[in-house]
């Protein structure tokens, strides 16, 4: 599982990318585009997370960086007309791997909150 979430890091920051680059391009939709890069900022930050947890490496769960990452998760969520432009935009066959990946990652942000209430990190 550590693997899958790293390799979603790397997907993540292309998608990022590219959609940085979109809201440039397009400057129309370029609210959107940035809203999307946004939400994508988080879910880098939750996969190098859900690495870090699924590695046993909790020392590097407590990076400064992350500590409001579990408290901002429902604002990390991008509204339905970004999401839908997300979904559209991206490969299909990635989406398919992305719906298993976004299970785990909602198991995971209830694991990490566990892990945190009991002081392990």
């Amino acid at each position: 599982m550590a693997a899958k979430f790293t390799e979603g890091v790397e997907r993540k920051r292309r998608e990022q990318q590219d959609f940085i680059l979109k809201a440039f391009e397009n400057p129309e939709k370029g609210k959107v585009y940035q809203e999307i890069a946004d939400f994508l900022d988080y879910e880098i930050r939750y996969y190098r997370l859900g690495a870090a947890y699924y590695s046993d490496e909790f020392e590097s769960m407590t990076s400064e960086e992350d500590d409001d990452l579990l408290y901002l998760t429902a604002v990390s969520e991008p509204s339905p007309r970004a999401y839908a432009q997300y979904l559209r935009e991206i490969d299909p066959s990635v989406r398919a791997d992305e719906k298993i990946t976004h299970s785990c990652l909602k198991e995971l942000k209830s694991a990490i909150g566990r892990v945190m209430g009991s002081g392990m990190v």
